[in-house]
């Protein structure tokens, strides 16, 4: 082991980029040293008399302009500090002794600036800390033109899963190791370096990394040389990036496994070999084979449907053990979550679902955010919601038997939920500050954004041919390549292709918030003689108790599906100014007629009683993507009290016996709405428990607990469903579930259930406890022991997810505590906090802890969740509860970045929550028979 000592060696910065820049590019860059050759100061520096153009909501002048940058780093993973040094080069508009960048929480030791053959020190000085803007500070006028800025610095290898971080895992042998991996996104690359760190800024990188010989280095692009230094360090240079902004960089570093895929040939879309390899800590990485198949099967089937090759040199995917996000697309060196790279054709449904849509969404961001990278963060939906979109059509190839079509609309149907708040946010929001930028990766960008663009892909098919929308698409992508581009570029391509202007629609959902809701009717106009026709009209969906605005209007691509005959028929048109016609062209109107065919538009429908209960009638004939709209505005109507409990509840049943998961636990999700939100006295709630056990369990016998050889992705998904329903509701189901889950905490295997019901059969065991005994605090403690020493990295998620989501009063505080742990990896920290706040049983239990102890809370967590903390408590349903987190919150909401946003959710869906159950509370006692004085409103 290295001494404990932080040896600082700053890396002399040798390689010009190009030298396409003239006098200063051609001038021998700075060597930085040890030993400061200028005083770095941090205090306020007297303005020199030139102009000095001033950042604006943390973005940064657009006078100067950086073109290139070198990146050596010295890295010891073992140590806590690191050293580097950086040389930029830019090109100023104007003359000028101030010059702005990005430096966040570091030490700059030696700082120049290098412009038509001088060099001069610069004065380095950190002016918002918060947001990590910097400033260089010269006394002779740098000229327009090029220039170079070189830095030598020192910072600290972070402990909150952001900029350079580190992990320590252990290996087969039980040495434990220790690693440094990155997470740039969103703000991250000014805590590792000096940059210019915003998406716009696309410049090639020439990246370095020194680090000790036991160890090995990662980064984007290919490795050009390895030499070993005088002191046996070893100094790993890599091929110059493609054009990339600095959040798509990436750095391994540690004695990592390396597995080596295949190397896919050149085809017709792309001229060189794409190497593909898989990157895990020691001893993990032959658990990565079948990831690495499949990324190889991916790639090729996204570079046939974008029709353009994969444009970087080499395609690494990273298993990482400690990760705050799910996975991060960093240009040739993708990084994931480990649980999601660590799968085989054993691993539960859910988790192989999952590992392969993941690579799809990330591999997706090679071309939509990588190749093309937004201009501003504004445009982050072109990123994430595009490689949602398109994940989807990927896997649709792939494996059709998952119906990711299908999960697309069922995502989209789960964001309404959110779109129909006031607080809810744009797809393109302004961005005013860090805060913005950091809530804006959130179910609005991600699920509704793709959902809007799969709406509009379809009526443009409909419209033109099928493949127009794509092909718009692959013009865009072309028109920007290696470049940046904006919603206003990417709607041109499409309209250029569609043959007319899809902007002034595509931009009604873009640029305002909220959940259309269509009404439809079909009628026949008598006197004229004129066809069936279905007269729409349309409004913003609110909830009962909202304080929104129902004039919003959308431009809405919509499609009636009905049968003529036996054929089914389609009709679409696209509905401006709140209301319109589609003539379907029969004499008279259908016994059927359904107002969003295959469920494809984003928007919640109604219809007159009549029309509406034929519709429901005739379930079964309905596509799955129709059932489920059907479904998604049932919820709706309920949520809006637009029809009563008894009446929602009965017509949901119906749906119950439907083969998707989604669909059939519609029931479910009302009578759960009675039983948590409404109902107080036991008697009740186990009449809801009966009910919820009559509807599912019949069900669940049919597939019963374990995989069955015919079995389909949906069947194992639909038995996870209706399992996890059926043992909450504590049903005959719950006995085996409690046994297994012992088992599992026991031997950390179990042959009863299958292992898609793990986590929920865990979760049982907590609730009942070790035997017969209820589960007590040594218990607790000896459970929790065994979840630290798993070595399988999903069973210990679940282990530590179950024992977070205990419910007894007695090991709630145990739970919570989890926090404080130093036996869990950062990620896992807030595992209790967010389990006890969404159980009605420990939620105030929760909010107390949090508030009571949130300077130590915060201190533990990373500051990108701090906003999140205010989220967890949305499950609250009082009005006097949202007074309490907002009196809690509010005060802190200027020292949070994106506090205000969590907050104003958090807020609004408490009294929204209490104001439906105002409404509802009459009918739900009564059909569960609960007339206690204790029943409250």
């Amino acid at each position: 082991m290295a001494h404990p000592r932080f040896r600082v060696h700053i890396v002399a910065v040798t390689l010009a980029l190009g030298g396409a820049l003239g006098p200063a590019c051609a001038a021998a860059p700075p060597t930085a040293s040890t030993t400061p050759t200028t005083a770095m100061t941090t205090t306020a520096l007297v303005a020199p008399p030139l102009a000095v153009v001033e950042p604006d909501g943390g973005r940064l002048p657009r006078d100067v302009t950086p073109v290139a940058q070198v990146i050596d780093l010295d890295v010891d993973p073992r140590q806590k500090r690191f050293a580097g040094a950086v040389a930029i080069d830019v090109v100023l508009a104007a003359p000028r002794r101030t010059i702005w960048l990005h430096a966040r929480d570091l030490v700059v030791d030696t700082a120049t600036v290098t412009a038509a053959g001088v060099t001069q020190p610069a004065r380095f000085a950190v002016v918002d800390v918060q947001d990590g803007i910097a400033r260089l500070d010269v006394d002779q006028t740098v000229p327009a033109g090029p220039a170079r800025l070189s830095l030598a610095f020192r910072a600290a290898v972070r402990d909150d899963l952001e900029g350079l971080y580190g992990v320590r895992a252990p290996g087969p042998d039980g040495v434990v190791d220790a690693y440094v991996f990155s997470q740039f996104e969103a703000l991250a690359a000014r805590e590792a370096f000096p940059c210019f760190d915003e998406p716009g800024w696309k410049i090639p990188f020439l990246l370095s990394v020194t680090h000790p010989a036991a160890d090995d280095a990662h980064a984007n692009t290919l490795r050009t040389q390895r030499e070993t230094l005088a002191d046996g360090r070893v100094r790993d240079r890599f091929a110059p990036t493609a054009p990339l902004p600095t959040y798509l960089l990436a750095f391994v570093i540690g004695p990592v496994d390396v597995v080596v895929g295949e190397t896919l040939p050149p085809s017709t879309l792309r001229a060189r070999p794409v190497p593909l390899r898989a990157i895990t800590v020691r001893g993990r990485g032959a658990q990565t084979r079948k990831a690495l198949a499949d990324t190889a099967r991916v790639l090729e089937q996204q570079e046939q449907l974008f029709a353009i090759g994969y444009p970087y040199d080499k395609l690494d995917i990273v298993a990482v053990p400690d990760f705050g996000a799910g996975a991060m697309e960093n240009a040739g060196l993708v990084t994931f979550r480990d649980t999601l790279l660590f799968v085989d054709d054993a691993s539960p449904i859910g988790q192989q679902k999952g590992s392969l849509s993941t690579i799809a969404h990330e591999l997706a961001h090679q071309w939509f955010g990588n190749l093309v990278t937004m201009a501003w963060w504004d445009d982050l939906w072109l990123n994430e919601a595009f490689a949602s979109w398109f994940e989807a059509r990927t896997l649709q190839r792939l494996r059709p038997d998952f119906d990711t079509a299908l999960d697309l609309r069922d995502e989209a149907a789960w964001v309404m939920g959110e779109d129909s708040l006031v607080s809810a946010r744009r797809i393109r929001e302004p961005i005013r500050n860090r805060g913005d930028i950091e809530a804006a990766f959130d179910g609005i960008t991600y699920s509704k954004g793709a959902a809007v663009i799969a709406m509009f892909e379809e009526y443009i098919d409909q419209q033109t041919k099928p493949g127009t929308f794509l092909s718009g698409v692959t013009r865009y992508l072309n028109d920007h390549r290696f470049g940046s581009g904006t919603t206003a570029d990417f709607l041109a391509a499409i309209s250029q292709v569609a043959g007319f202007d899809i902007a002034p629609a595509f931009s009604t959902f873009l640029d305002q918030p909220g959940v259309p809701l269509v009404h439809a009717s079909c009628a026949v106009n008598e006197k004229t003689g004129a066809p069936a026709t279905v007269y729409v009209s349309s409004e913003r969906f609110l909830p009962v108790g909202s304080a929104g605005d129902k004039s919003k209007q959308w431009d809405i691509p919509l499609c009636v599906s009905f049968l003529s005959g036996a054929r089914p028929q389609r009709r679409c048109a696209l509905l401006t100014g709140g209301s319109g016609r589609i003539e379907l062209g029969e004499p008279t109107c259908p016994r059927v007629v359904h107002p969003n065919a295959d469920g494809a538009g984003y928007f919640r429908f109604t219809m007159p009683a009549p029309e509406l209960q034929a519709l429901a009638k005739a379930a079964t004939s309905l596509s799955a993507g129709e059932r489920l709209a059907l479904a998604g505005s049932l919820r709706g109507a309920f949520t809006a009290a637009t029809t009563s409990f008894p009446a929602a509840r009965d017509a949901a049943k119906a749906l119950a016996a439907d083969v998707e998961p989604s669909i059939a636990l519609t029931a479910a999700g009302l009578l759960l709405a009675a039983r948590e939100e409404v109902l107080t006295t036991d008697a009740a709630r186990a009449r809801v428990d009966a009910e919820l056990v009559g509807l599912y369990q019949p069900a669940l016998n049919k597939l019963g607990p374990l995989d069955r050889p015919a079995d389909t992705p949906r069947d194992r998904e639909r038995r996870v469903a209706l399992f996890r329903t059926v043992v909450d509701a504590r049903g005959a189901a719950r006995t085996v579930a409690v046994a297994a889950g012992r088992e599992l905490f026991g031997a950390g295997t179990t042959k009863r259930i299958a292992k898609d019901l793990w986590p929920v059969a865990l979760v049982a065991a907590v609730d009942e406890g070790r035997r017969t005994r209820t589960l007590d605090a040594a218990g607790w403690d000896a459970w929790l022991a065994r979840a630290k020493q798993q070595t399988d990295p999903l069973l210990r998620r679940l282990l530590l997810q179950a024992l977070a989501s205990t419910k007894d009063p007695a090991l709630s505080g145990r739970a919570l505590g989890l926090v404080f742990d130093d036996g869990l990896n950062v990620a896992e920290l807030a595992t209790g906090i967010f389990a006890q706040a969404g159980q009605r049983e420990t939620r105030a239990r929760a909010f107390a802890f949090v508030t009571e102890r949130w300077d130590d809370v915060v201190q533990r967590l990373p500051e990108g969740w701090h906003p999140e903390l205010a989220r967890a408590f949305d499950g609250f349903c009082d009005d006097a509860d949202a007074a309490r987190v907002e009196g809690f919150f509010l005060p802190r909401v200027a020292t949070v970045p994106g506090l205000d946003r969590a907050l104003a959710h958090s807020a609004e869906s408490i009294r929204l929550c209490a104001a439906k159950r105002q409404a509802h509370a009459t009918g739900i006692r009564t059909a569960y028979l609960e007339t206690s004085a204790a029943a409250g409103p």
